[in-house]
């Protein structure tokens, strides 16, 4: 018994001396980011401590975060420690950790989200599992990975869950049911939506009032879709894949490699689709005694195929702490085709049919969107103090090639004398674009600073549309000029700004920006008969030099730790776009055209916002009172051709103005850790004038999200949406409401996800329309999406590890000599 005593000493005593041997190699790293915006938080306090018996914090060691948020302490030993990471004005996070080999001497905490402390800011996040809905008085963030149902889509299929956005039937987005900006990371984008994969976007940005400091035609607000780029030290990326019916398709490879000061992100993707849809036309004609006087009714099958390819790589390389260089490239390209195969029918009063016919309608489009982004970012030891200076160059391509073939038979099954109407259309255009921007932060102290900035934006087309109809005598396709464009259009706006923000007694914030742009547009027309057009703001320094000034105005005030309200006021600018101004036909309706109008002018829009928002436990309420009122408002604008009555003609003209006011309520409640709820709605009212038609009247949007998190890895998602009735302003549009469901089921460790969806549960989604003029009565139905179904399935991989790409130090060994 005693000498198993006395070996029992012994090996305690070698076990201490081992211990105390052992060397301090152990290594915990990770970033930083502000929870809000995903911004690095520089100078942040990281310490490594042990608690002792005693209930005291023993500091083992410790570092500053660097400009990119990025952290590392070494020299650790061996044992269980506690990470705290602190900084002014942000809630302490504090995180476990276990140095010990041979698999645990290197720790990646990852991306770590520090919150701001409400007492100080009374900025309020939302907390839930990871991916969070983040809501304040400046903008609200909503994280994509918690979109389960648009997993393998596009970015319209994220946009169109967002709360207060809605998708029309053209894939147009709308914040508040005004035109949104779409920005990706923070630039304008020649992209379309459906060029840009769901699967490679971190988080929607939505700002509905901004402030100065942006470009003055987001008179919609801006929608910052921002993509993923992890910046883990080593190499990652994710595998997914996607199959449904329609024939949809899609794939994409995500990449990340960081070392040093160099990060490398890149990613490929491929999406397919071929979407079948009905479309209806029923028109009622009217005496000047408003009595029926003849019936058109039309319907058509609609065929879509789309595909898109888009690659992107991005570089970022720190010249030092606070010295940042970031190159990107990005190459798009693919086709949307679609035919068209209708049957029409003219009926008089008694319901007798008079005439019938058919049209077939091909359509053959290619495209490709290319940019290349240049960017510089300079910090200062000045806290928040910087300096961003940016160069994008964005050019593309598009041609389209189709082809109308129309019939027309009377009562008794002859052929009317004009037909068969034959008209092929010949469309090329090229585009390029160049944005310069720098933007200078300077914190005066810790309550006020100002921002400046200037900004340059030159964009040059040229549009080639040759609309051409079959001329019998000719035996030849032959040009109409009306509907046809030759031309070049130049575009440029030069801008500059200043911001200043400050604090008052009784918690109340301020910022205060004025905004100075100078715009010119230059069409130059190629066709005879077709003038020049354009426009340019100011012209002198009268009146329209005041109206190319954009003020605005912030004021907040903090009503306790919980609680904020926030006032808002801005003018804006809205320009036409290309379609807008381009003559030629763009409808495939023998009955129903749409053509541009070259001498559209910009409509002006000043725009008030009255914000509250209440965190109460988990869960958060935003609710938001605005109005707006639109002077020379660009309005579609319907009316009976002038050579044929029969045919309704739809033109964009600037209308007198309009009024829009309503309330906007977003509400995240979280009940406990396995389910969360999203709702919002928009209740509002408008009065609209253009030409001699006005209209006004109530509507209502509600769209809610319900995640739930079931045992055995499942989760469960459901985003219903319901666009009310509402008037437009020649008649008036019927209700949409629709739903998606999706369910998720993670592996290894929530590393891998495969999710089933079903979008459009109901196929319900449809756009009916009723119009309403002194001679007709039109309903129109017609469907951008039929419901779908589609299995998704994402593999991330790689190896978060810092020491990854380090040469190794063990010397080669060299073989023995032998003697002979």
């Amino acid at each position: 018994m005693k000498n198993l005593f006395t070996l029992s000493l012994i090996l305690l005593a070698f076990a201490l001396q081992a211990q105390k041997n052992t060397p301090a190699i152990g290594r915990v790293y990770g970033k930083l980011l502000e929870a809000t915006t995903k911004e690095p938080i520089a100078y942040a306090s990281v310490t490594v401590f042990k608690t002792l018996p005693s209930g005291k914090d023993s500091l083992i060691g410790g570092a500053l975060t660097i400009e990119n948020g990025d952290f590392n302490v070494t020299a650790l030993p061996m044992g269980a420690f506690k990470v705290r990471v602190s900084f002014v004005g942000n809630q302490d996070l504090v995180k476990p950790i276990k140095i010990s080999p041979p698999n645990n001497l290197e720790q990646d905490l990852g991306n770590l989200l520090m919150a701001v402390d409400v007492q100080t800011l009374g900025t309020v996040e939302v907390k839930a599992e990871k991916a969070t809905t983040t809501m304040n008085l400046e903008k609200r963030v909503f994280n994509v990975d918690k979109n389960l149902s648009a997993m393998g889509g596009t970015a319209e299929d994220v946009l169109k869950n967002v709360p207060s956005v809605t998708v029309d039937m053209d894939g147009g987005i709308k914040l508040r049911e005004r035109s949104a900006t779409i920005y990706v990371d923070g630039k304008p984008t020649l992209m379309s939506l459906n060029q840009i994969p769901s699967d490679q976007i971190e988080s929607v940005e939505v700002i509905t009032n901004p402030s100065a400091k942006y470009e003055a035609s987001t008179m919609g607000g801006i929608l910052n879709i921002v993509l993923k780029n992890n910046r883990k030290p080593g190499y990652n990326g994710v595998l997914s894949l996607g199959l449904g019916n329609q024939d949809r398709y899609n794939g994409g490879l995500n990449l990340n490699l960081n070392k040093d000061k160099w990060s490398i992100s890149g990613f490929y993707s491929i999406n397919n689709s071929n979407v079948p849809s009905l479309a209806y036309v029923y028109r009622t004609g009217l005496t000047s005694a408003a009595l029926v006087q003849d019936y058109y009714n039309q319907n058509s099958v609609v065929t879509n195929r789309n595909f898109f390819q888009t690659g992107r790589l991005n570089v970022d390389y720190a010249l030092n702490n606070r010295n940042t260089i970031s190159l990107a490239g990005t190459v798009s390209g693919g086709a949307f085709d679609f035919s068209v195969a209708q049957n029409y029918e003219s009926l008089a009063s008694n319901r007798q049919i008079t005439n019938y016919g058919s049209r077939q309608t091909l359509s053959e489009n290619d495209f490709t969107r290319n940019s290349l982004d240049l960017q510089w970012k300079k910090t200062y030891a000045t806290k928040n103090k910087s300096l961003l200076a940016i160069l994008n160059y964005s050019w593309g391509d598009k041609t389209n090639t189709s082809n109308w073939n129309t019939t027309g038979f009377d009562a008794q099954g002859t052929s009317l004398a004009t037909y068969p109407q034959l008209v092929k259309i010949n469309d090329a255009s090229n585009n390029d674009q160049v944005l310069f921007q720098l933007d200078y932060v300077n914190p005066l102290n810790d309550s006020t600073k100002f921002e400046m900035g200037l900004r340059s934006f030159w964009n040059a087309r040229y549009q080639n549309y040759f609309f051409k109809p079959f001329n019998a005598e000719l035996n030849d396709f032959i040009v109409d000029t009306q509907f046809s464009q030759d031309a070049n259009i130049s575009e440029s706006i030069n801008a500059a700004y200043f911001l200043y923000a400050g604090r008052l007694k009784h918690h109340i914030s301020y910022q205060a920006g004025l905004r100075f742009e100078q715009s010119n547009l230059t069409g130059i027309s190629h066709l005879e008969n077709q003038p020049d057009f354009g426009y340019t703001y100011p012209k002198g320094w009268g009146k329209e030099f005041f109206r190319s000034l954009f003020p605005s105005i912030f004021l907040s005030k903090d009503l306790g730790q919980n609680n904020a309200l926030g006032l808002n006021f801005s003018r804006k600018i809205q320009r036409p776009n290309p379609q807008q101004f381009m003559p030629g036909i763009k409808s495939n309706d023998k009955q129903n055209i749409q053509i541009g109008n070259p001498a559209l002018q910009p409509e002006f829009i000043d725009l008030a916002e009255l914000n509250y928002n209440k965190i109460f436990g988990h869960n958060n309420w935003l609710i938001s009172l605005y109005l707006s009122n639109e002077t020379n408002t660009i309005k579609p604008l319907t009316l009976p051709s002038e050579t044929d009555p029969t045919v309704l003609v739809t033109k964009f003209v600037n209308g007198t103005n309009e009024l829009t006011y309503g309330i906007d309520n977003t509400l995240k409640l979280a009940f406990g850790k396995n389910f969360d709820v999203l709702f919002n709605s928009n209740v509002f009212r408008f009065n609209v004038n253009v030409d001699t038609f006005s209209n006004s009247g109530w509507a209502a949007n509600g769209k809610v999200g319900l995640n739930y998190r079931l045992p055995a890895s499942f989760s469960l998602q459901l985003n219903a949406a319901y666009e009310g009735n509402r008037p437009i302003p020649q008649g008036s549009r019927q209700g949409i409401a629709y739903m998606d469901f999706a369910v998720k089921r993670s592996f290894f460790k929530n590393a891998a996800n495969l999710v089933f969806s079903i979008n459009d549960v109901f196929n319900t989604r449809k756009d009916i329309t009723t119009l309403t003029l002194p001679t007709y009565i039109q309903e129109s139905m017609r469907r951008r999406d039929t419901r779908y179904f589609k299995l998704s399935l994402q593999i991330p991989f790689g190896k978060a590890d810092a020491s990854l790409f380090k040469k190794s130090n063990k010397k080669p060994e060299v073989p023995e000599m032998q003697e002979f």
